[in-house]
């Protein structure tokens, strides 16, 4: 379903549906020091991305304004919650490990 939504946003530049995405994990660690802000994550990541491509992530962050920085970075970003539907009866609390 990523693939195909990253062909549908350019499908002359992208036939193949390449994305990139982020995994951020944030709520299974003790110690608070360990979360970066989302900017922080962008600035590492930067050089690795793709400009215009789609960008696809998952996280266990429950308060989504935290990601607000990351849409500021990105023409096309989506995140695991617009594609739960496709998952039919999985356990939500599986969902970080999808």
């Amino acid at each position: 379903a990523i693939r195909d939504l990253a062909r549908e946003k350019d499908p002359k530049g992208n036939p193949e549906g390449l994305y990139d995405s982020f995994h951020i994990r944030r709520g299974d660690f003790a110690v608070r020091s360990t979360r970066v802000n989302a900017f922080s994550l962008y600035e590492s990541a930067e050089d690795k991305l793709t400009r215009g491509r789609l960008v696809f992530v998952a996280t266990d962050e429950r308060k989504t304004d935290f990601l607000d920085e990351l849409k500021q970075h990105f023409e096309h970003i989506v995140f695991l919650e617009e594609f739960t539907h496709l998952l039919g009866g999985v356990n939500s609390n599986l969902y970080n490990i999808i």
